[in-house]
């Protein structure tokens, strides 16, 4: 079943089916946590999709599984530097340094990191040696930067987009059934709750009643309230003079 699932999922994003993509993936290692190669072919759809959380989590169960899975490292580095989590992404680049000293990707983001936050390094303990690292080869790092920099200006365009104020349509209420109304108003609020859901509507939509006759049978129903003894409580002086007059 696992190798199934696999399989479909790769074809799915080798058609850019993304969502498909991510679902049998993770059909996949539902059956199987430990198959390395289906949470790392999660985190580059994620990427694809800019979720960097979710490609983050996946390439975190990669290192649980083999800490020294090496597209997994230089990946989660990358991601890190992205999203701005520079001391989680700074514990990686010295895990990937104890296992390649000379590893230019992590030594060129470790240097752009230090030139825009140095309190990381005045005020952290490091490992010895470590805020002394340098590229073996500056003219590499402006090319080793191009992909952590373009991750990153994804996930803030991303962001931007999802904080864009959007028009929220307005709802409208339809007639009511005269012969119940109050049952069907629950009816007809619950019509448009699905509405919303079905069309990924904001819950926040105004509700208009201009077409509704709701405001009518609201007028309607005042004197058969009074009927049926839902009237305004009497002035408390009047019920006291009236109890005297009675006892007297």
């Amino acid at each position: 079943i696992t190798s199934i699932y696999k399989n479909l999922g790769k074809v799915h994003e080798n058609t850019s089916n993304y969502d498909e993509a991510l679902e049998c993936y993770l059909e996949a290692v539902s059956s199987d946590k430990t198959d390395i190669t289906t949470w790392y072919n999660i985190a580059n759809v994620a990427i694809k999709k800019v979720n960097y959380t979710l490609a983050c989590d996946s390439l975190k169960e990669c290192l649980n599984i083999n800490p020294s899975f090496w597209p997994c490292i230089d990946t989660l580095i990358c991601l890190l530097y992205a999203l701005g989590d520079y001391i989680s992404c700074l514990h990686l680049i010295q895990h990937s340094l104890s296992l390649k000293p000379n590893f230019q990707r992590a030594l060129c983001v470790k240097a752009q990191i230090e030139e825009e936050d140095p309190f990381l390094f005045k005020n952290f303990s490091w490992k010895q040696g470590f805020a002394d690292l340098k590229p073996s080869d500056s003219s590499s790092e402006k090319e080793m930067m191009e992909y952590p920099k373009e991750l990153r200006e994804k996930d803030q365009q991303a962001k931007k987009q999802s904080m864009t104020l959007k028009t929220v349509p307005v709802l409208y209420l339809r007639e009511l059934c005269t012969k119940d109304p109050l049952a069907d108003l629950g009816i007809a609020i619950c019509e448009l709750f699905l509405k919303s859901k079905e069309e990924d509507l904001s819950l926040f939509c105004p509700v208009d009643f201009s077409k509704s006759n709701l405001e009518a049978l609201l007028k309607e129903s005042e004197p058969g309230m009074e009927a049926e003894g839902f009237s305004e409580p009497k002035d408390a002086s009047e019920n006291g003079t009236n109890d005297t007059s009675e006892e007297n």
